[in-house]
């Protein structure tokens, strides 16, 4: 899972143990049949890589050029760019569970074999406590089969037999899947069941489809369901990864106009040129305006969507960070979140500079402050005086060079999480020290109990000089006497995030402004990048997540007016003893009005820890651990 300002580099796809070889070498699973690479870490792109580098072939393990020949040949029989894909695949024989495809695994198959051959305790998978995991969901368990009838899916990484085999066998039950995927990594089609067609977008240079989502249509209502893990299992079962999910139903006839979310889920699609695909034996064609059947009225987020091109005039606003800035921007907050800290969480990073880490603190700092029964003094978009909440201080949740190391899984947890030092850091530690990065980098948990004991190592593997140092805290444990709930508040501490998220919270933790979560990680190639005197926006990839807003899960067109009283806040805070269930309650006072309390359970601690200077290192692909071992005995490296 990855974003790519600049060519796509390699993540750390470690194998367990290995050792750096000679090139090409590998052996043959007794198990499987597929190729497994020895000696050192292999080419994300397997048996697909065209690159004929020499310094890239030393570097990364392939399999035989005879493999990767034959894994390089046409073998789909789905469309191909600039195609329309609605004929019905042919029937075949679904191949038994391990049975070998023609090309070689991609990193997050490559991950998924790792688990299931490495020397792991049985219940190695979802280690969290039952308490943690009460409330926890599966992507399984939002499939209805009844009445199903089509369904649109779409990701960065998905591995055919995990999911149409395995994990979410029930989709084959739909009469036609549309699989939208990034054409560099097309499906094995010996693994699509025959209800099945497939669609990649047409992308920009670097660009990526990295959205995550399930529409799921049945006979009287229709599922939207938006994801942050590849559908692999990987990320399933062993990294942090979110769900959201909401059922609308069909227009009642003589139903008229269309609401933001409709218009929003309509657009998107439009703009992943997709022709639509067709039932053969009825005729019927399902196109993104099909998606306009349904009554998205009461949806209880606002969709933020990226999609690859040059946006100017009226489309400024409709995609990237510049949507979150309008929508936020029309949004009236309590005066509590003046200025309140902003956190953004993600599982990558892309070269950011100051102007365009300016602009989107810009963005994620729009709003306006609700005051009470009258307006300030500023103007703004959508509501005439209201005052601007302002920025305020912005951390980086990324996870710390130690607290993967004693991870669940140890460095392979790291591979879905390419962070490249450059990025990180800057290419030059004397004239190019991404200062306005390295001073706002927060643990995802606890930091590591030895990480102050590892750090001179770690900064060696990274190549940092002595006078760095990571983040704005002090050498102290900042937090150490902290509960372990409040450090790790959901028992994700040491399942490592591949989940995204923004959050704007008061500055005790205890209560949420707005929340996003979806498949965008912090880059211009997500998000997109204002040019020409910020008239125009560029984005990359297509991207999809979900902002939570205090009005938009109210009981009334206008709780300010109302005087309702919305909360969001997460469902651990420190210095509370318990933890409340996520969802929606309502809570009664005799002092004063009813009070309507979503809750969140955010995976890391708020406010989150900064890093303590000279001890916590960021996680870092494309480095050499050395003979560090992690918390399976395992290094990386030489």
């Amino acid at each position: 899972d990855d974003d790519h300002d600049e060519p796509p580099a390699q993540s750390a796809s470690h194998e367990a143990g290995a050792s750096r070889d000679a090139g090409g070498k590998g052996s043959q699973s007794e198990k499987t049949g597929a190729w497994v690479p020895a000696g050192k870490p292999p080419c994300i792109y397997g048996a697909r890589c065209y690159r004929k580098n020499e310094i890239h072939l030393a570097e990364f393990s392939h399999p035989p050029p005879d493999r990767r020949a034959a894994a390089q040949a046409p073998e789909r029989t789905g469309a191909k760019r600039g195609r329309d894909p609605t004929d019905d695949p042919q029937p075949h024989k679904v191949p038994a569970a391990g049975s070998a495809s023609k090309r070689t695994a991609s990193y997050g198959e490559h991950l998924n074999r790792e688990l299931r051959r490495a020397e792991l305790p049985p219940d190695v998978h979802v280690r969290a406590s039952d308490e943690h995991n009460r409330h926890a969901r599966r992507v399984r368990n939002y499939i209805k089969t009844n009445d199903a009838q089509w369904a649109l899916m779409g990701n960065y990484m998905q591995d055919e037999q995990f999911i149409f085999h395995a994990e979410l066998g029930g989709l084959r039950k739909f009469m036609r899947i549309v699989m939208f995927h990034h054409a560099q990594y097309p499906p094995h089609a010996n693994l699509l069941p025959p209800n099945v067609v497939t669609h990649a977008p047409r992308l920009p240079s670097f660009g990526t489809h990295h959205s995550k989502f399930f529409v799921l249509a049945y006979t009287q209502e229709v599922r939207v369901i938006v994801i942050t893990a590849n559908s692999i299992q990987g990320d399933f079962y062993d990294m942090t990864d979110a769900i959201w999910a909401q059922d609308f139903p069909k227009k009642a006839k003589g139903t008229e106009g269309a609401s933001d979310f409709e218009n929003d889920l309509v657009q998107y699609f439009e703009a992943l040129q997709w022709p639509g695909t067709a039932f053969s034996f009825t005729g019927e064609r399902i196109t993104a305006a099909s998606l306009r059947a349904y009554d998205y009225s009461k949806a209880t987020v606002q969709l933020i969507a990226s999609v690859p091109g040059s946006h100017t005039g009226q489309d400024l606003h409709k995609w990237g960070h510049m949507k979150l800035r309008r929508v936020l921007g029309a949004q009236r907050f309590s005066s509590e979140f003046v200025e309140s800290p902003i956190v953004a969480q993600f599982s990558s990073i892309g070269s950011i500079q100051p102007e365009w880490l300016a602009d989107f603190e810009e963005s994620v700092g729009a709003g306006l402050v609700l005051q009470d029964g009258h307006e300030g003094s500023a103007g703004a978009p959508g509501v005439v005086g209201a005052p601007r909440l302002g920025g305020g201080r912005l951390s980086l949740v990324w996870p710390t060079m130690e607290e993967m190391r004693r991870s669940l899984l140890g460095w392979i947890m790291g591979g879905p999480i390419p962070g490249r030092i450059e990025n990180l850091a800057g290419k030059d530690w004397d004239k190019n020290l991404k200062k306005h990065l390295i001073s706002k980098y927060c643990m995802w948990s606890t930091g590591g109990d030895n990480a102050r004991e590892n750090h001179d190592h770690y900064k060696r593997c990274i190549g940092a000089p002595a006078h760095v140092s990571f983040g704005p805290g002090t050498s102290s444990s900042q937090g150490q006497h902290d509960a372990q709930d409040a450090i790790d508040p959901e028992g994700r501490g040491r399942s490592m995030p591949h989940i995204k998220t923004l959050v704007r919270h008061h500055a005790s933790g205890k209560s949420l402004a707005w929340l996003y979560l979806g498949s965008h990680n912090l880059s211009g190639a997500a998000w997109g990048s204002l040019n020409k005197n910020k008239t125009q926006l560029r984005i990359l990839s297509y991207e999809l997540g979900v902002l939570f807003l205090p009005s938009l899960v109210s009981s009334t067109p206008d709780p300010a007016a109302s005087g309702e009283v919305v909360k969001f806040e997460p469902t651990s805070v420190v210095g509370r003893s318990r933890r409340e269930k996520p969802g929606l309650r309502e809570e009664r006072s005799l002092a004063g009005p009813a009070q309507r309390v979503l809750a969140f359970p955010i995976p890391y601690r708020l406010p989150p820890r900064p890093y303590r200077r000279d001890v916590d290192i960021p996680w870092a692909v494309k480095v050499s651990i050395g003979p560090l071992q992690d918390s399976q005995g395992n290094t990386i490296g030489e």
